[in-house]
C-alpha cells in the first residue's frame, strides 16, 4: 500500500524513503541489527515510522534475502515495500541500486536501518534543499568532513542514469563523482536540525547500549523537536507488503 497522508512537515511529498536493511551486521553479533530494540521498538521500525510520517508514503526497504524480508516485515508497524538488491554490485550500493525502480517519486531519501535517531526535520530539510536547487543530491558532511551518503536526498532519475551504466566500482562514494552533489557542512544546516544526532548509526551492541543509556534521560525529544515515534499513525489501513 502506498500512503497519501501529508507528512505534517509542510510538504505534500514528492519524496520516498529508502531504507537499506540487507547488510550482514557482522559487527553487531549473532542476531540481526535491524530488529534490535531501542526504547522498546526495533531499529528498523523507528526508521520506517519516521519516514512514513515525513513522506506519507510506504518506505522502500532493500533486503537481500527472503529471511531478511521476513524479519523486517514482522518488525515494522507501517506500510513498507520491499526491493531486492541489485545483482551486479555489492554492499550498500546494491541495496540502493535495487530500490530505485521501486520509487515512483522524483526524489528519494536514503538511510540505513540502523539510524534510530533519524530526525523528521532533517529529512524534510534535505528534501526541500534538493527540490530548491539544481543539484542531483544533497549530502550532509560530518564535523570531520566525511560525506553521509546514507543520510542523503537524491534525484531518482539521476541515480537511475548512474545505475543504468552498471559501474564497476561498488563504493557508494562513486556517487560523489557521478552526480552533481551539494555538500552541506554543519554550518550550512538550519539551527533547528541536529544533523549529527540524526545521522547517528549503530554498528555494535556496545554502541546500542550507550545510545540507550543516553536516550533514557531525553526520551520524548528528538533533536529539539517532539518525538512522534509513539504517536498514533495516520488513519487508514496499514498493510505491509
Amino acid at each position: 500500500m502506498t500512503g497519501e497522508w501529508d507528512g505534517g512537515e509542510g510538504q505534500r511529498t514528492n519524496l520516498t524513503g529508502v531504507v537499506l536493511a540487507g547488510g550482514d551486521s557482522t559487527r553487531f553479533g549473532p542476531t540481526p541489527k535491524a530488529t534490535a530494540r531501542l526504547a522498546g521498538r526495533p531499529l528498523v521500525d523507528r526508521v520506517t515510522r519516521r519516514l512514513w510520517r515525513v513522506t506519507g508514503r510506504a518506505p522502500v526497504v532493500a533486503a537481500r534475502s527472503d529471511e531478511q524480508r521476513e524479519l523486517v516485515d514482522a518488525a515494522v508497524s507501517v506500510p513498507v515495500r520491499f526491493a531486492p538488491d541489485a545483482d551486479w554490485c555489492a554492499g550498500p550500493l546494491a541495496g540502493l541500486a535495487g530500490s530505485v525502480d521501486a520509487v515512483e517519486t522524483d526524489h528519494l531519501f536514503v538511510c540505513g536501518c540502523d539510524m534510530p535517531l533519524l530526525a523528521p526535520a532533517a529529512v524534510t530539510w534535505q528534501a526541500r534543499r534538493l527540490a530548491d536547487s539544481a543539484a542531483e543530491a544533497v549530502v550532509p558532511m560530518d564535523d570531520e568532513g566525511y560525506p553521509q551518503l546514507l543520510h542523503a536526498a537524491y534525484d531518482r532519475a539521476a541515480l537511475g542514469d548512474v545505475f543504468e551504466d552498471r559501474p564497476a566500482d561498488d563504493r557508494l562514494r562513486l556517487l560523489l563523482d557521478r552526480l552533481s552533489v551539494e555538500r552541506v557542512g554543519p554550518a550550512g544546516v538550519t539551527a533547528r536540525v541536529s544533523m549529527a544526532r540524526s545521522t547517528t548509526n549503530v554498528n555494535t551492541r556496545g554502541e546500542l547500549a550507550a545510545l540507550a543509556a543516553g536516550e533514557a534521560g531525553t526520551r520524548g525529544t528528538d533533536g529539539g523537536e517532539p518525538n512522534r515515534v509513539d504517536a498514533p499513525l495516520p488513519a487508514g489501513e496499514h498493510v505491509r507488503k
